[in-house]
């Protein structure tokens, strides 16, 4: 599949795919989900070997964001249950305390990624997580 997928990048190319903090640290009772992630890592710094030659970037973010997901998340639990759960969250994101805001901190990110300025930037990961894992 790799190599089919490298005759569409001719001219050279930016790959970003999404992977979690879970890839790089684990996550307790999800096994499964820091598995697929850390392939997803290993991937992504592989790939920019092998096609950082043809002038293709690849690399991954490992985004902490504020979802739809995460809302309906907090939509079941109590009052008292969401105050709990937000003086965890600040507990571990330093700037802000709470997940990031996809617009503000994940699009300008995303952009970077895509566009000439980053095409001396392969095979990393960028956390995107107001240093959350840094933490851990």
């Amino acid at each position: 599949m790799c190599r089919f997928s490298l005759g569409h990048y001719k001219d050279g190319g930016r790959i970003i795919n999404f992977a979690s903090a879970a890839g790089v640290g684990g996550q307790p009772g999800k096994a499964h989900y820091a598995a697929s992630k850390g392939a997803v890592l290993a991937w992504t710094r592989t790939v920019a070997r092998e096609w950082g030659p043809h002038g293709i970037t690849v690399n991954a973010i490992a985004p902490a964001i504020w979802t739809p997901m995460y809302d309906a998340t907090r939509a079941s639990m109590s009052e008292t249950q969401i105050k709990q759960h937000d003086a965890f969250m600040a507990s571990l994101i330093p700037i802000g305390g709470r997940l990031g805001d996809a617009s503000c901190d994940l699009a300008p990110v995303l952009v970077f990624l895509a566009r000439e300025g980053s095409r001396f930037i392969t095979g990393q990961t960028l956390m995107i997580d107001g240093g959350m894992l840094t933490l851990s």
